[in-house]
């Protein structure tokens, strides 16, 4: 099987579950009450979601029996039932006292034993914070039902579900909020679960509060401050790398481009590295990447490998040294291939007369060679000469007449002037 990344770990679905789970638990400590720090009160956001709080047991309350089979055949009926403070909604003030409602409804066996159990979304923050702080509010239902009297004893069928309330005394004790104490039976509330300390940790990982919960919770909670642990490091490892991909990135770009020396290369490192990644990003997309990034960076790593007690701005210093040198180089090639020119100013050789400007309608002649004196030569390069089709320049000739050019001469001037040369 493939290894899959830190990323891609991070990434996870299952990994984000727990991550969001853990994090719902350490805000509403759903497991010993409501409470949280005190620190976090302020940041409370809503809805501030509860998980599993006893709504209902079987039990008589106020002299009435509420049968458990008539409470879990109106189990779903409870879905969505408005959460109001102190049953206000009897007493038609229900939408000011409006503070959220009951989900997830279930019959079940939770840490206050069988009963019906939901989740308690609040939406009015000043309640949500109340809890928060460790109020100890109980869930009172407010039901219609049928009565029915058996052995004496009045009961209640056909319930009808009408809303829960937060209340200081409820009928029902065991759902009290933000207790420590674990009942056995209805009504019966008894000291007979160990608690035992957890210590809550900050983001810094030092304790932020010492919690009093049950040896099962304590741990239920470890294991997953491990698994938290653990996730946090592979995500702080993502990270980090991103950030030193960027901070890479942006300083090698600036110093190509100019904006850098090599001398401030490791204080705009430290500036950079302080900035997140969001940050990092936007100025990476700013700035652009240099034709030679990638040439750069390959040769700072390198550089650096090969001398880790050396900085990166020794390393920017080499590269541009080793850029001159190539550049030197490559302007000794292009010389070599095209010849080499006199330098400007440059004197010509012992011997040799600087070419003269070439006149009108005449060709300039390369330095140190003298004109031919031959006349008819002179008329074959201005184009003034007798050979039919001959182009200018096509004709050769050396410096010293040779006996055929001497003889054609000759016989030129016989025709011209009369005789012999």
């Amino acid at each position: 099987m493939e290894e899959l990344s830190l990323e891609q770990q991070f990434n996870l679905p299952l990994v984000k579950e727990v991550l969001a789970e853990n994090e719902q638990l350490r805000q509403t400590q759903s497991l010993s009450g409501t409470k949280i720090p005190n620190s976090k009160i302020e940041d409370i956001t809503v809805p501030y979601v509860i998980k599993n709080k006893l709504l209902m047991q079987e039990g008589e309350y106020n002299g009435v029996f509420y049968p458990k089979a008539e409470i879990m055949a109106k189990v779903q009926e409870a879905n969505e039932k408005g959460l109001i403070l102190d049953h206000l909604d009897t007493h038609d003030q229900g939408a000011s006292a409006w503070a959220g409602q009951v989900l997830n409804p279930e019959w079940t066996t939770g840490d206050r034993g069988e009963g019906l159990y939901g989740d308690l979304s609040i939406i009015d923050k000043p309640t949500a914070q109340k809890l928060a702080q460790g109020a100890k509010f109980g869930i009172s239902p407010t039901i219609d039902f049928e009565t029915s009297e058996l052995n004496g004893k009045i009961t209640a069928t056909d319930l009808q579900w009408k809303s829960f309330s937060f209340v200081v005394e409820p009928a029902i004790r065991n759902t009290m909020l933000n207790s420590q104490k674990k009942n056995q039976g209805a009504n019966k509330m008894t000291d007979d679960i160990k608690l035992v300390p957890y210590k809550l940790l900050n983001a810094e990982g030092k304790t932020e509060q010492t919690l009093q919960v049950g040896e099962p919770v304590l741990e239920a909670l470890e294991a997953k401050d491990t698994t938290i642990k653990e996730l946090t490091k592979y995500r702080d490892t993502v990270e980090n790398a991103k950030k030193e991909k960027f901070v890479s990135s942006i300083v090698a770009n600036e110093f190509l481009i100019g904006r850098l020396t090599t001398d401030e290369l490791k204080d705009r490192t430290d500036s950079l590295s302080e900035k997140s990644n969001e940050i990092l990003a936007e100025l990476s997309e700013v700035i652009g990447n240099h034709a030679e990034l990638g040439k750069f960076q390959e040769f700072v790593t390198s550089f650096l490998k090969k001398n880790p007690n050396e900085t990166i701005g020794k390393a920017a210093t080499s590269y541009s040294e080793l850029k001159k040198k190539e550049e030197k180089k490559l302007q000794e090639d292009n010389n070599a291939e095209g010849g080499e020119k006199p330098a400007e100013g440059e004197k010509p050789a012992e011997g040799e007369k600087p070419a003269e400007p070439a006149k009108p309608g005449e060709e300039s002649e390369p330095a140190g060679e003298k004109p031919a004196t031959d006349p008819s030569a002179h008329a074959q390069l201005t184009g003034q000469g007798t050979t039919p089709g001959r182009n200018v320049g096509e004709l050769k000739l050396s410096h010293t007449p040779s006996s055929a050019d001497e003889a054609m001469y000759n016989g030129l001037h016989a025709k011209m002037f009369g005789g012999a040369k």
